[in-house]
């Protein structure tokens, strides 16, 4: 199996892809969370209790569930990903 650095100089595009896929995700994340902000502050401008808590909420019980599904194996293409730390002396 090549190292990572034999990996790198056979294939210099995938530093360019590795830097342009973290510019994109980064920018979609600042925008997403001030959209998000944003709409909290209009609710709260607008009279609204807890303006931000019912989005929240919503967005970390989306987050558990990904996370929960991670856990259990269920988003991994791997066959035998049941144990999440991948691990071969954890009993599972």
């Amino acid at each position: 199996m090549d190292t990572l650095q034999e990996t790198l100089q056979e294939n210099p595009a995938l530093i360019g892809a590795a830097v342009g896929i973290t510019a994109v995700t980064t920018a979609a994340t600042v925008w997403i969370e001030k959209t998000i902000f944003r709409r909290g502050e209009n609710r709260r401008a607008a009279g609204k209790r807890c303006a931000h808590t019912d989005l929240a909420a919503l967005m970390a019980a989306l987050v558990a569930g990904m996370e929960t599904a991670h856990v259990s194996g269920l988003l991994s293409s791997r066959q035998d990903a049941h144990c999440p730390h991948d691990c071969e002396d954890c009993g599972r």
